[in-house]
C-alpha cells in the first residue's frame, strides 16, 4: 500500500537513486546488477493509480518497482530535472554544482553531466585550466626549440 502522505512527497520531475539490490533484480543478474540497469529512477503514475519507479536505462521498459510505504524511503532524490541543465563542459564548474548520472543505455560509461540552473562557471577552475594550457604550450615550445637547435647543429636523431 502507498499512502497519500508519501504520494505527496513524490517529485514527478525528479531523478531518484536506489542502491543495487539483487532482491529487486533477481538472481539472473546477481553477478552484475548494473547489466541494463542504472539504478536511477523516474517516478510514474500508472493507469491503475499505483506509482512505480522506472529505471532510466530503458526509458521506462526495464526495471520497474512499485512504490509502497515500505520501500518509499529506499529511493533518494538526486535532483529535480526542472532545477538542472545538461552540460558538456563540467570542468568549468565547482563540484558542488555538478551531478554525474546515468540516465539512459549509456550507463555509467557514458554518464551525463548536469549542473544546477543557477550555477556559474568557476573562475578558479577556469584560471587553473588556462594555466595548465599555458604550461603545456611552454613545454611544447621548449621541445621545439631543442629540436631546432639539434637540427641546425646536425645532431638531431633523424639526421643520423
Amino acid at each position: 500500500m502507498f499512502s497519500e502522505e508519501n504520494e505527496k512527497k513524490i517529485i514527478e520531475t525528479g531523478l531518484y537513486k536506489h542502491d543495487p539490490d539483487v532482491k529487486l533484480r533477481g538472481t539472473l543478474y546477481k553477478n552484475d546488477l548494473y547489466w541494463c540497469c542504472n539504478w536511477t529512477f523516474r517516478p510514474s503514475k500508472m493507469k491503475d493509480d499505483t506509482w512505480r519507479m522506472q529505471d532510466t536505462y530503458w526509458c521506462g521498459s526495464g526495471l520497474s518497482i512499485e512504490l509502497t510505504d515500505e520501500n518509499f524511503n529506499e529511493f533518494s532524490l538526486i535532483f529535480d530535472f526542472n532545477d538542472v541543465k545538461e552540460i558538456s563542459n563540467p570542468q568549468d564548474y565547482d563540484n558542488s554544482d555538478l551531478y554525474l548520472v546515468s540516465i539512459d543505455s549509456g550507463g555509467y560509461q557514458f554518464a551525463k553531466h548536469f549542473i544546477k540552473r543557477d550555477a556559474k562557471p568557476s573562475q578558479e577552475k577556469m584560471i587553473g585550466k588556462c594555466k595548465e594550457e599555458i604550461h603545456s604550450c611552454e613545454r611544447e615550445l621548449e621541445r621545439l626549440k631543442d629540436n631546432l637547435q639539434e637540427l641546425e647543429a646536425g645532431t638531431h636523431w633523424k639526421l643520423q
